[in-house]
């Protein structure tokens, strides 16, 4: 659901620190592949990390030690959350799915992604102090790029080019869970999809603001224009208040989308068969099993 929610709203660069915040691997991929991303996780965040900013060998250890010492401290204390909120869902999609269904388990994300900005605001203030203004460059070369390429992929994309990549995401996000859907349930989903509000170049214009800003708050920490602490407060603000200095436009966007969004999961979950059902219990409950070994890990 976050992945569809996040398709329309997030961008780019707000999806490295979506990933590295609330640890969702723990909550998509297959179950095999859950504890072997979790625990390689501070290798990958710090490659990903390396793509937008072309880090130095230092900056990389520095890195990928808070990022060992995050891990640790999600593991023992929010993993086991996790595995209560996913068995919480687990129950509620044994029936019909509603739309309150949607808004409650947005709503429980949402305070788990403020929990870790919370705790990851001082250490991120820690590594933008480190960093440089070369650095820095290469994060708005790879935002321009990325706008170039959301443009040609979205903003200027055919209607039936649009809905393809709309639809194709749900598919992939709902059929994860339970499994193929057939033809005759596929063409209502597509039916459902072609119903979401739709608005890229305004999208695109709001990710624009929202990276600048990181941005801002970044070159405070390289010229020494903030102090620590102001960077960690403003750093925790850009990710924990992430409807402050929307426009309006957008911000009525966001709150349609995310309410027709949430409607259409509950619908395309409606859509399922009983052996469907069954199949994204047995789904959940394997992840609640993962999520139960490496929460019980943490003190190894």
């Amino acid at each position: 659901m976050k992945k569809i929610l996040a398709s329309g709203v997030v961008g780019p660069c707000e999806r490295l620190w979506l990933a590295l915040l609330l640890g969702l691997a723990v909550l998509a991929g297959g179950c095999s592949t859950v504890s072997v991303g979790y625990n390689n996780a501070p290798t990958l965040i710090n490659w990903y990390a390396d793509s937008y900013f072309d880090l130095d060998a230092d900056q990389e250890t520095a890195l990928k030690e808070r990022l060992v010492a995050f891990r640790r401290w999600h593991r023992s204390t929010q993993l086991p959350d996790y595995g209560r909120l996913l068995a919480e869902v687990k129950a509620r999609a044994r029936g019909q799915v509603g739309a309150g269904d949607m808004v409650w388990l947005y709503a429980e994300l949402q305070k788990r992604y403020r929990t870790m900005a919370g705790k990851l605001a001082p250490d991120a203030a820690d590594l933008a102090l480190i960093l440089t203004q070369d650095n820095l460059a290469h994060v708005e070369r790879k935002q321009a790029q990325a706008h170039l390429e959301y443009t040609r992929d979205f903003v200027n994309a055919k209607p039936e080019q649009q809905r393809e990549k709309r639809l194709e995401r749900v598919l992939s996000e709902t059929e994860r869970w339970y499994g193929r859907f057939s033809d005759a349930q596929r063409e209502r989903i597509k039916g459902l999809v072609d119903g979401l509000p739709a608005n890229y170049a305004l999208v695109l214009e709001d990710r624009k603001r929202r990276q600048g800003e990181l941005v801002a708050i970044l070159r405070s920490a390289v010229d020494k224009s903030a102090s620590r602490d102001q960077v960690a407060q403003r750093l925790h603000a850009w990710m924990a208040d992430w409807e402050r200095g929307r426009a309006p436009a957008y911000r009525e966007f966001a709150a349609q989308y995310t309410a027709a969004a949430q409607k259409m999961i509950a619908d395309v979950a409606n859509l399922a068969t009983p052996q469907q059902r069954e199949a994204a219990q047995r789904q959940f409950q394997s992840y609640i099993d993962d999520i139960a070994s490496l929460a019980g890990d943490a003190g190894s």
